[in-house]
């Protein structure tokens, strides 16, 4: 065997060993993506279920049962509180470092809910800061049109059934 053989034969080896190291530092990465992902959604629902957080939830909702835009005032710290909360996982949505399908069940129900109370004060302080909230509004918009799509796809799949 000659040097230039030898150079090939390591070239080949090399190579082949940086694949493989690629292929495990790949798998390694999404591995890490899923870990922080989990440690993300563990975040959300703890910082939701805070009773501060539970206990504005709470005073919006009954805002929207007795149908009164005049008592939202009275509110508005509590109303600061969940557009802000929602604001900040918004954007972690927005940026895939919490995903979406948590919002695919009861959370997104929660989202729609809490975003038609806060709709009108979210309107009243973009007077002032034309961006308030914007993550929430995307995070809304985005529930919404998934709720679209997927009752388009229920009946769909009822009429397959048939």
């Amino acid at each position: 065997m000659d040097f230039k053989e030898i150079q090939l034969l390591v070239s080949i080896l090399t190579a082949i060993t940086t694949s493989i190291l690629s292929f495990f530092g790949y798998l390694i990465s999404k591995w890490n993506k899923k870990k922080t992902q989990l440690d993300v959604i563990k975040e959300y629902y703890k910082e939701g279920d805070s009773k501060e957080l539970v206990q504005s939830r709470r005073n919006l909702l009954s805002l929207n049962d007795k149908n009164s835009t005049n008592l939202i005032n009275e509110f508005d710290g509590d109303a600061a509180i969940i557009c802000n909360f929602f604001n900040k996982w918004s954007m972690m949505v927005r940026y895939g470092n919490l995903p979406f399908y948590i919002f695919k069940g009861a959370s997104g129900h929660g989202v729609t809910k809490l975003y038609a109370v806060l709709k009108k004060y979210i309107e009243k302080r973009r007077n002032d800061n034309p961006l308030y909230a914007n993550d929430f509004e995307y995070l809304y918009n985005k529930i919404t049109s998934y709720s679209k799509k997927r009752s388009k796809k229920k009946w769909y799949f009822l009429w397959l059934r048939q």
